[in-house]
């Protein structure tokens, strides 16, 4: 293949820059003139700032690419489009329309405007869309719409609106992500939504996310954050970009264990560029610690991301992707970001926070007993306040047990360790309740 091609990129009806591919898909990026000029211009990246110069592949494509779908979703999606699956350049330009932050992207211009036209899905063909497992691909192929999501779930991008579901028309914004159950996790839909409650419920920004029905399927309803009603009660973006796009890494090196962020550098990136730091950094532990908590390992860079708010203020995003990992047997239990050199959710205690913290610029005994507040907290609800959640019935089978277990576990190892007053009894077969 020869000849350098190029796509638009997009902010409303102003456009910030060009995507440029080489003979190898790879993409480059620079600002355009009127963008740069503009007072209320942003940076699409931290790993690209405001500049007039051209960002090579090394920097670039990594931004655009994480906007893609991963595994079984990407291809599928590819298959559907008759691409490659790893032609990341023709997969953005066939569907980058509609995808996670503010920005649009494809070879002609967006046509944003006050009124935005959706097309209604009828529940019946959804739910059969569902049940044959490939949603997202299944659109693509019979609608002209151009959507897509990161992640390797199966998920939709919609408007919903009077119970009914709506794929957004070209240049008209979704408001919420639909996420669907996969063959082998019929119950993650109530994992996300219990899992996702429960953060919100003692104190943790989270995303809004409640179950949604199709015919008789639970389907995961998620709000946008990055989306809002403006003034005149139209619905308007707001960029945001994941830890690994803030970086400039790719999406396949989102795990600590493959090259990807640790939590040393992700609160670092906090320091550097939020508006309320302490704020955020606050957020960020608690984040971590519930993930550990609750038994989520595959909380990863990639389900971190930075909210650039419509007044300049920058902050972490709602936390999303929030489940129970630990109750899936087929699921690998390395956490996805270390604690103290240890990612065997078994093995953390006292001893990995105390590492943690002097990594991390924390109060080695502070953190102790946040760490035991919120591990006191969790079991609470888990153990004797469930109710208050409006609990699906699922969620009792494997959920719920394996939940309760690793919060034991942690509780009681901290609570060891401050009896003791020594804290050196943090292996898991000195701390693990039975």
């Amino acid at each position: 293949m020869s000849g350098k091609k190029s796509l638009n990129v997009y902010f409303e009806n102003s456009k910030v820059g060009v995507i440029d591919s080489d003979a190898d898909n790879r993409m480059s990026f620079r600002y355009s003139t009127l963008w740069l000029n503009d007072p209320d211009a942003f940076w699409i990246s931290i790993s690209m700032p405001l500049a007039e110069r051209v960002y090579p592949p090394e920097r670039a494509h990594a931004f655009f690419a994480n906007l893609l779908p991963e595994g079984l979703v990407r291809e599928n999606v590819a298959r559907a489009l008759g691409i490659s699956p790893d032609n990341d350049f023709e997969l953005i330009a066939r569907i980058g329309g509609e995808c996670a932050g503010a920005l649009w992207i494809g070879r002609d211009e967006p046509s944003f405007s006050e009124t935005q036209k959706y097309m209604a899905i009828p529940e019946g063909d959804l739910y059969l869309r569902i049940t044959e497992g490939n949603v997202l691909s299944s659109m693509l192929m019979t609608e002209r719409v151009r959507l897509s999501l990161a992640g390797a779930q199966d998920k939709l991008p919609v408007k919903i609106e009077g119970g009914q579901i709506f794929l957004p028309g070209k240049g008209s914004p979704s408001t919420h992500i639909l996420k669907f159950p996969g063959r082998d996790y019929n119950d993650l839909p109530a994992n996300e939504v219990f899992v996702t409650t429960l953060a919100r419920h003692i104190g943790i920004r989270t995303v809004d996310a409640g179950i949604f029905k199709v015919g008789k399927i639970d389907t995961c309803l998620v709000s946008r954050y990055d989306r809002y009603k403006d003034a005149l009660n139209v619905t308007r973006r707001l960029h945001q970009e994941d830890m690994c796009q803030a970086m400039g890494l790719p999406y396949y090196r989102k795990y600590e264990s493959e090259g990807g962020p640790s939590f040393r550098e992700c609160f670092e990136l906090i320091d550097r560029v939020c508006s309320e730091p302490i704020v955020e950094r606050d957020q960020m532990l608690r984040w971590l610690v519930f993930n550990l908590l609750i038994g989520n390992s595959d909380a990863h860079a990639k389900n971190l991301s930075l909210l650039y708010q419509s007044d300049g203020k920058v902050e972490i995003a709602p936390f999303y992707d929030l489940v129970c990992t630990l109750c899936y047997e087929k699921l690998d239990r390395a956490m996805a970001m270390s604690i103290g050199a240890i990612s065997d959710p078994g093995r953390i205690g006292p001893g990995q926070f105390d590492a943690f913290a002097l990594e991390c610029g924390f109060s080695p005994r502070w953190l102790r007993g946040f760490v035991l507040n919120m591990a006191e907290k969790v079991a609470d609800v888990l153990e004797v306040g469930i109710d208050r959640l409006n609990v699906e019935q699922s969620i009792y089978k494997r959920v719920l047990p394996a939940a309760i277990k690793q919060t034991r576990h942690i509780r009681n190892a901290f609570r060891q360790a401050e009896i003791s007053g020594s804290g050196r009894k943090t292996d898991s077969s000195s701390s693990r309740s039975t």
